[in-house]
Order: C-alpha cells, then structure tokens, then sequence
C-alpha cells in the first residue's frame, strides 16, 4: 500500500509538468503510418501491448500517455493495435527534450470516429525506446490512454495460440484468454505494478509440444517502469 501511495505522488508530480508531444514529421508524411481495414486481416506478432490498467471506458484517440524515464535514447516508437485487427499504427515521437516522468503524446489519426468506439482495453498500445524503430527496442516502455495515476497492475497483451505465462525472476503470471474477436491479440497477462524495477526483463514464455515432448518458447520483454522506493 505504502510502495502505490509513493508511486502515485510521484506520478502526479510528472504529470503537473507533462508536456503535449508531437509524432515526428517525417512519419506523417507517410501515408501508411495509420491503417483501417474493412476486410479483418490475419494476426501478428507476439509482443502487442504493454499498458497500465484494462478501462472498459471508450479510447478518445488523439492523444495517449507513455511514462519517459531517464534515457539517452532520443526516440520513442508506438505500435497500436486493435484486438479485431482492423486497426493499426506505427508512429515515433522526439523525446531529446522531455525530462523524466508522464508525458501526453499526440496522435493525429484520420479515423478519430471509427476509433471513439473501441474500449481503451481494445485497442492497445506498446511504446518503446530506439533510435530507430525498425530495429529491436532497448526496453518496452508503460503506457494508457488515461494518465498514468492511480494504477497498480500492468497488463502485457500478447497474441499466442499456445498457452502462454509471463516470467520475472523466476515467478510466474498466468496470461488469460480474451473474448472473440482476437485478430491481433488474443491473451492478457497481468502483473503487479510494485513488482517491478525500474529495470526489469520479463519473458514471455510459450508452452509448446512438438513430436510428444513439451518444449518452450522465449520472448525477451525489457520494461522500463517508475521506480517505487520502500
């Protein structure tokens, strides 16, 4: 209780001088930045959201809130995605002049209407720091569409057939499957806030069983999270 009453304090001390950050010019100018499709395409990859609550309350989409820590790392690129799959985005924002805590990014989409109907829980987003977004991110950062106070979970939102856990030193959290349609992601995996460092490696790990023997498969999941002091 003491570690969530320090964490929200120091949150609503970012959050008072959070500035409202722009995408960066050059992605704009890419038509296919944004994506809606009518047509429900096929799912994607593993690693889809990384997010600080599951509010059943309607996305009002332009604009997002991703937690920045101390970084020389200039770059933070957004993935986001609609669990139907119909919807789907990849923008990166300059981060070389924001100090350390909750900023509001702004998200210019073309389908603010088709997107206002969609559940914050149905459309996820994943933030990460790199200085160039096609390459592995250096760490997974948290994000909501609300600002990031009075929060105790992380939710990890994950698209696997097989069963699925998260890991984090050595401790395990069960992942739950969602309800249909699940085109782009299809499980949510839980963890609490105060477990985390402010460096921490989760893996996301697969059960598998191939030729009659159980294997499994490791996902690397780095995140970069407020630190909560005792």
């Amino acid at each position: 209780m003491i570690k969530t009453i320090i964490f929200i304090v120091s949150i609503l001390i970012y959050a008072n001088s959070f500035a409202q950050i722009k995408p960066n010019k050059t992605v704009l100018e890419k038509r296919n930045w944004e994506v809606w499709q009518d047509r429900i395409p096929i799912s994607g990859g593993v690693r889809i959201g990384l997010m600080l609550s599951e509010s059943m309350l309607k996305v009002n989409p332009s604009s997002f809130y991703v937690y920045v820590p101390n970084t020389e790392i200039k770059t933070v690129c957004v993935e986001l995605s609609s669990k139907d799959g119909r919807y789907s985005a990849r923008i990166d924002y300059s981060i070389d002049k924001l100090n350390k805590g909750v900023h509001q990014f702004l998200l210019p989409t073309k389908y603010k209407k088709e997107l206002s109907s969609y559940k914050a829980n149905e459309i996820v987003i994943l933030a990460s720091l790199n200085e160039n977004c096609n390459e592995n991110p250096k760490a997974y950062l948290i994000s909501n569409w609300n600002n990031l106070n009075t929060k105790k979970n992380v939710f990890v939102y994950i698209n696997s057939q097989i069963p699925a856990k998260l890991v984090l030193d050595s401790v395990e959290f069960d992942c739950d499957d969602l309800e249909s349609p699940t085109i782009a992601f299809n499980k949510k995996c839980k963890i609490p806030l105060d477990s985390l460092k402010e460096t921490s490696l989760v893996y996301i790990k697969q059960r598998t069983r191939r030729m009659g023997r159980v294997k499994f498969n490791s996902y690397e999941l780095p995140i970069k999270s407020p630190q909560i002091e005792n």
